[in-house]
């Protein structure tokens, strides 16, 4: 409840977005030593040094796709799955986390497979790594 709440509070009013947040176990996405603060408003860590987003980060993201059931979604760099997860509570999402030229590959795939009328959203989630600084 307070997880609902809170991104409520912070700005999110479409309430499919809401729904999704609240269908998809964010628990079960972060690393077991997190567990604890799955719900939390907080970026956590997992695999490869990469992060899960903020539940808020997530949420406004997917609300301002304006996702339909119609629509079709190609997530790339899916970390660990969560944004997916939610984005397919909302739309046909399909996610992949390939990087380079394969990544180009699966856009070009994934758009030729589009009728005209569809709508289509392509999330491109980017990790880049520490700086030079290491910060």
């Amino acid at each position: 409840m307070e997880f609902l709440l809170t991104l409520r509070r912070r700005g999110i009013g479409d309430q499919a977005v809401l729904r999704a947040m609240d269908e998809v176990p964010r628990g079960q996405f972060v690393e077991p030593d997190f567990a604890d603060r799955a719900y939390a408003d907080q970026a956590l860590p997992i695999a490869c040094g990469q992060t899960i987003s903020q539940p808020y980060v997530v949420a406004y993201m997917t609300e301002q796709l304006a996702l339909r059931s119609h629509h079709r979604v190609l997530e790339v760099g899916t970390g660990s799955g969560y944004q997916a997860a939610v984005l397919s509570r909302l739309g046909d999402a399909t996610s992949a986390s390939q990087v380079g030229e394969t990544v180009r590959t699966d856009v070009e795939s994934f758009a030729a497979g589009a009728e005209p009328a569809d709508d289509l959203a392509i999330l491109v989630l980017r990790w880049i790594g520490p700086s030079a600084s290491g910060r």
